[in-house]
């Protein structure tokens, strides 16, 4: 365990450690606290066999007891986040992010809740948090690289650091949607015109999803949440290709690591040491008066977070395996940590999706700079009401950079949204998803109500209720399971 705690104190990045049994020290596996590489481990005739993803040419060597865990697949479906967790094969041992597989236990090794801080004497978060920026992003500073710029803040910081690092961007792309809200390339070409660089703009035109290319996507270790858009998935592949990218760069994480979400819970963390400047800009902000503020902050803070909501599309047998699966390893004995700290740590134990298996994570290096462990660390131990500086959403961020940045995008204030095109392709691909959903595998193993599934299958509840992202985790784990059940087979 030392020689773990070390590793997260030493280095940082995408990395599965082992360590060899020596005298008087046993084998070991290490998972990378930041989660952009997998892990999970098996003993075959007497091997311990370590594994970042389970290819084909692997079957030989994949333990005989392999199989779907079901309790674990209800669990997924419960609460997405578990997607980041273990994993829903019976018959291996996943390591979490900051994981150490030990003797045969797996101890959690790095947690979030650790870096979480009691608020101290007032000081100035913004050169700390520049320079750790730059640390995160400076190693690809001599890669050709890719920058996704969707005309948000988040994408533009990290842009911003790898000019600053003096890297090349060598190709800055940009999807537009339709709609207004899909479409934010003004935003996009003041970020281009900024760094110097020709931006490349994508129409993102709402198409009908391909399950065959889906199914492709879904045989290996979780559901290929990350390549659901596989229009997009395919194009940036073959951008990458074509321009010899080495690297590609995103925003994403920044939501969670700057703090995005306007709530009452960012005062509840320090109450007692936030200024009435504070609860007055967090009022404002959050469109209510400092006396509600403050009560809603309080009770927060002294009652027990109310239990996840199941989806209603779930039966009782689903519910009843997903209440009892554990809970993700980050969000587990999280102790004294304040309201809006867990919010915090939920949310980024959700964002790991984003280094799931995907077409253009083959093509070149796909790389979150924003989830990477220094960062992380860092954001996780500046108090919420102090990122939320203002009273804005990620308000030291955008105070942080507003040097390196475009004004209008430093003080934008709309958010760019895709769930409408997503929605279009979801409600453009019923006739191919109800008998996918409907005849399907979760069906059959008792996990979904057909009749609720089958009342959202349609134009109509899709416009008024939505639910898209619920719809999103059942296809992808359905043809997750159905994959894997064919490769069982042969097994």
């Amino acid at each position: 365990m030392p020689q773990a705690r070390a590793m997260t104190r030493q280095a940082w990045g995408d990395y599965v450690h082992v360590g060899l049994p020596g005298r008087h020290r046993p084998l070991s596996i290490f998972r990378a606290p930041s989660g952009g590489l997998e892990a999970v481990t098996w003993a075959c005739d007497g091997v311990r066999v370590v594994a970042s993803s389970l290819p084909d040419w692997l079957a030989p060597a994949l333990p005989p007891c392999l199989a779907i865990n079901w309790s674990q697949v209800a669990g997924v479906l419960g609460n997405p986040t578990l997607h980041t967790a273990e994993v829903c094969l019976a018959g291996l041992q996943s390591l979490s992010p900051g994981g150490l597989w030990l003797g045969g236990d797996i101890h959690q090794i790095w947690t979030p809740a650790e870096f979480v801080e009691p608020r101290r004497a007032r000081i100035d978060w913004a050169p700390e948090l520049l320079a750790t920026v730059d640390q995160v992003v400076k190693p690809w500073a001599n890669a050709r690289a890719l920058l996704e710029i969707s005309g948000g803040l988040d994408s533009a910081i990290v842009g911003a650091a790898l000019v600053a690092s003096e890297g090349e961007i060598t190709c800055g792309l940009n999807y537009y949607g339709g709609d207004a809200q899909a479409d934010e390339r003004l935003f996009a070409r003041a970020v281009a015109k900024r760094f110097g660089v020709a931006l490349t703009e994508t129409p993102k035109a709402p198409a009908p999803l391909d399950l065959a290319a889906l199914a492709e996507r879904s045989g290996d270790l979780r559901p290929a949440l990350n390549g659901f858009d596989h229009i997009h998935d395919d194009h940036v592949a073959g951008l990458c290709r074509e321009r010899d990218i080495g690297v590609i760069l995103t925003g994403q994480g920044g939501d969670n690591v700057f703090f995005q979400t306007p709530t009452p819970l960012i005062a509840a963390d320090h109450l007692a040491q936030t200024t009435l400047l504070e609860l007055t800009d967090l009022a404002r902000w959050q469109g209510m008066s400092v006396w509600r503020l403050v009560g809603d902050a309080v009770q927060a803070r002294w009652t027990r977070p109310a239990p996840r909501p199941t989806p209603n599309l779930l039966t009782k047998r689903a519910r009843e395996l997903a209440a009892a699966a554990a809970p993700h390893p980050w969000i587990c004995d999280l102790g004294t940590v304040g309201p809006a700290k867990r919010l915090q740590i939920e949310s980024l134990a959700n964002a790991l999706i984003v280094h799931g298996a995907s077409r253009r994570g083959e093509a070149a290096r796909l790389r979150h700079p924003l989830l990477a462990q220094p960062l992380l660390e860092l954001c996780l131990a500046i108090p919420a009401v102090d990122l939320a500086a203002g009273g804005l959403d990620r308000g030291l961020a955008r105070r942080t950079f507003a040097h390196r940045l475009p004004q209008e995008v430093a003080e934008r204030r709309t958010k760019g949204r895709l769930s409408a095109h997503y929605g279009q392709m979801i409600a453009q691909s019923l006739a191919l998803l109800r008998p996918l959903l409907l005849e399907g595998r979760l069906v059959g193993e008792g996990l979904v109500r057909a009749d609720r599934l089958e009342e959202q299958l349609c134009v109509e509840h899709l416009i008024w209720r939505g639910g898209y992202g619920a719809l999103v985790n059942l296809i992808m784990t359905e043809l997750w399971v159905r994959t894997w059940e064919r490769r069982l087979q042969r097994h």
